[in-house]
């Protein structure tokens, strides 16, 4: 899922506009990516990031942080790019954190179909819309 993620952050440097969305669950894996986010946000883009509530989220400057507290949050792995204006480039992966915490076993799928990338992105919009930071 790392590889995925990287592909779809990747794609979004290379557009280096458009929209990006990020769920990391929990803050600590927000402050671990802190480095790929700041590079990222020095391009044109709109990017948003999703944890669990917590004291200590990073700032990252271009970076809107959504802190919610939310079972959708807290148990799954996104990561979605709009295409930058090129709905080839649309991509998105969703993955859910199943099982006992202590193993990490997500399930879910990735796809480059820009009609479900918008409904994705459709649903963070709609449902996260106001950043609690």
């Amino acid at each position: 899922m790392m590889a995925a993620t990287r592909e779809m952050e990747d794609r979004a440097w290379r557009a280096g506009t458009g929209e990006l969305h990020a769920g990391f669950q929990r803050v600590g894996a927000i402050r671990a990516q802190k480095g790929v986010y700041e590079d990222l946000a020095t391009k044109d883009l709109d990017i948003h990031t999703y944890c669990a509530p917590s004291d200590e989220h990073p700032e990252i400057e271009g970076v809107t942080v959504h802190q919610e507290d939310s079972r959708e949050i807290r148990e799954s792995w996104f990561v979605v790019f709009d295409g930058g204006g090129n709905p080839n480039d649309a991509c998105a992966l969703l993955a859910e954190e199943r099982g006992d915490a202590d193993e990490r076993s997500f399930y879910g799928f990735w796809t480059y179909d820009p009609t479900i990338v918008g409904r994705v992105l459709d649903h963070l919009n709609e449902q996260y819309a106001v950043p609690l930071n």
